[in-house]
């Protein structure tokens, strides 16, 4: 399995405040998943930090609050398709709205030269995930790698604590030591080279009837083939909650040692 923990993105808010939509509707077509999907918090956590921006993805994590729709892409999508972007070993937005916190409390200047030393070009993001699990998600070596992925995967507090402070601290949540990944390119889901590493969409139980129409019209057949053919691998699947779903079916995956759609 070699850590390669899938990349998770929550998605189908509705509009957002940059004028992008993402409903049933582009659902459906399959509309690309575009950088500008994105809300005033992450263009100012952005701006702050001197991030280059990108479409937002959890190591391991579907997070509830971004929507109904959970895509999960396997670790190889970032091996074979040569993205620009980068990583971060916390969630950005919850730094700048004071979700995570330090061992003391910072000014913003501190907080950024933080942020930045804990950021790294996509190219290290699994090389520095690795060394964070194993480093912090195990007490001792002869714990094995697997079980260290698993409290991962399970949000668990790491065990061993860090320089700044933010694992035993408290009021910090998995917020804090959750890895985040940022694309600079959009996700055309059309595309072979991208929809082979798609692993899993998991659509809320409720939020799904609007997208069942749309199939079951056939208004655009090249997309109802894959939905179809999603359906039938069993990556397409109806959940009452979908986050929950994908964080179960992950420890499953990582117990078991394999990325299944099943």
């Amino acid at each position: 399995m070699a850590f390669s923990i899938p990349l998770v993105r929550a998605d189908g808010t509705g509009r957002y405040e940059s004028g992008s939509s993402f409903g049933a509707d582009e659902l459906y077509k399959l509309t690309p998943l575009d950088p500008s999907l994105k809300n005033d918090l992450a263009k100012n956590t952005e701006s702050i930090l001197g991030l280059r921006g990108g479409l937002y993805f959890y190591a391991g994590w579907a997070n509830a609050r971004f929507g109904p729709v959970v895509f999960v892409f396997d670790a190889a999508l970032l091996r074979e398709v040569k993205f620009r972007g980068d990583c971060s070993s916390f969630d950005t937005g919850g730094l700048m709205q004071r979700w995570l916190h330090l061992g003391i409390e910072p000014d913003e200047r501190v907080l950024v030269d933080w942020a930045r030393r804990n950021t790294w070009p996509l190219q290290r993001f699994r090389a520095r995930l690795r060394q964070h699990v194993l480093a912090h998600h195990r007490a001792t070596t002869a714990v094995p790698d697997r079980h260290a992925l698993v409290a991962y995967l399970r949000g668990d507090r790491p065990r061993l604590p860090d320089p700044e402070g933010r694992f035993a601290h408290p009021s910090n949540l998995r917020y804090a030591w959750t890895w985040e990944v940022r694309l600079r390119d959009p996700l055309d889901l059309k595309s072979p080279s991208i929809h082979k590493h798609l692993r899993r969409i998991v659509i809320q139980t409720n939020a799904s009837a609007a997208l069942d129409r749309l199939i079951d019209a056939d208004a655009t057949p090249a997309a109802s083939v894959l939905w179809d053919q999603w359906h039938r691998t069993g990556i397409w699947v109806r959940a009452d909650d979908p986050h929950e779903h994908v964080t179960r079916w992950l420890i499953a995956c990582a117990q078991t040692g394999t990325w299944q759609t099943g």
